[in-house]
């Protein structure tokens, strides 16, 4: 997924706070939360997300929202991955 398409769509959501990063494969977060409601769009390669003790794998173009203050951890897939994240 392009990053400027990803960004535009957070933007029309109202998100007004963004972070990108890269993972290498098999990058880990452990269990956490934020203060804040969260929606990362994978841009590039691979995620599993797990939220409560639901688990997904997400990929390219998909996003996954976070609600605020809600338990959640993530693996990066085998070809590492690439994300943009807003916060609201």
């Amino acid at each position: 997924m392009d990053k400027g398409v990803a960004l535009r769509k957070l933007r029309d959501e109202g998100y007004t706070r963004f972070l990108s990063w890269e993972d290498k494969p098999g990058k880990r977060y452990k269990p956490h939360f934020h203060f804040k409601a969260s929606k990362i769009f994978v841009l590039k390669g691979s995620m599993k997300v797990t939220i409560g003790d639901r688990a997904k794998n997400y990929v390219s173009g998909d996003s996954v929202f976070v609600p605020k203050k809600t338990r959640h951890s993530a693996v990066v897939g085998i070809s590492g991955g690439e994300f943009l994240e807003g916060q609201k």
